[in-house]
C-alpha cells in the first residue's frame, strides 16, 4: 500500500513542465487548485492556456513503489468483482447507476 502523501503543493513551474509533457507543446499555467477527495496521492486542478483549458491530476510521493499500476489492479478487481455481483444478483439489489452501467457492460459480453 502506497504511503499517504495527501499534502504535495506543485508549483506553477512544475505544472507547466506536466503540461508540456502531456499535450507535447508548451502550455502556460494560471493556477494550481489542490482538491479534496483524496485519500492517498493528491489531486488538484491545473488551468492553462489552451485547450482543453485544464486538467486534473494525481500526484504521489511513493517514488519507490509501483506508480498508480497498484491503484489501476485495485480498481480493475473492484470493477471486475462488482460486475460479477451484477450478474449473479442483478442491478436492482444495488439502487445505483454503477450497477446498471456494469449489468450493460455485462449485457455486451459474449
Amino acid at each position: 500500500m502506497p504511503k499517504p502523501s495527501t499534502d504535495i503543493v506543485l508549483t506553477k513551474r512544475q505544472a507547466e513542465i506536466v503540461l508540456d509533457q502531456w499535450l507535447g507543446e508548451r502550455a502556460v499555467c494560471s493556477g494550481v487548485e489542490p482538491l479534496s477527495g483524496g485519500m492517498i496521492h493528491s489531486v488538484m486542478r491545473l488551468r492553462f492556456d489552451r485547450p482543453p483549458h485544464d486538467a486534473v491530476i494525481k500526484v504521489s510521493a511513493d517514488a519507490d513503489g509501483d506508480g498508480f499500476a497498484g491503484e489501476e489492479r485495485r480498481l480493475f478487481y473492484w470493477l471486475n468483482t462488482y460486475m460479477i455481483h451484477v450478474w449473479i444478483f442483478g442491478d436492482e439489489p444495488y439502487r445505483a447507476s454503477t450497477a446498471r452501467v456494469a449489468a450493460e457492460i455485462r449485457r455486451q459480453i459474449p
